[in-house]
């Protein structure tokens, strides 16, 4: 069973996967996702692998209980990718954006994808039918461009 979490700006989605099947997925306020509801997930899950993408600074303790009971893995730069960055500068590229290109890779593999992501940012990425991650836009999401209109404009 394997334990995926992406940590974003807004929230934390839990998926609980065997092979390609969910079985469980939870959302939560960045803040309140709690060390005991995933040692709750352990120990109903016997999970043997989790997978951490963040694009904040995330909890050590989360890291550590992940780190000390399973095989785990941080999304990151280094992490063995299915597909080639060809992005100008990777090291700037949220690591959210790497997974939903590698999400649409393995979905549909050798063809061109367009992935959209809409979250706390709007994300647009594109990879090619030969696996080279391209890049993309990213813009504020509604919530964002909400806030701005009002508090930006006079009426």
């Amino acid at each position: 069973m394997i334990l995926c979490l992406d940590w974003g700006n807004t929230r934390v989605k839990i998926a609980i996967f065997d092979q390609k099947t969910r079985q469980q997925l939870a959302f939560f306020e960045k803040k309140m996702l709690s060390l005991l509801f995933l040692k709750e997930l352990y120990a109903k899950y016997a999970l043997k692998t989790a997978i951490l993408c963040s694009v904040v600074h995330h909890s050590d303790e989360v890291v550590d209980f992940l780190r000390g009971n399973s095989h785990f893995i941080l999304v990151s730069l280094e992490t063995d990718l299915p597909i080639r960055l060809k992005y100008a500068t990777p090291q700037t590229l949220g690591r959210d954006r790497i997974v939903g290109i590698c999400g649409a890779w393995s979905l549909f593999p050798h063809q061109n994808c367009l992935v959209i992501d809409a979250g706390t940012c709007i994300k647009y990425d594109i990879v090619t039918a030969a696996g080279d991650y391209l890049g993309g836009s990213i813009s504020p999401g509604i919530g964002l461009r909400f806030r701005a209109m009002h508090d930006f404009t006079a009426k």
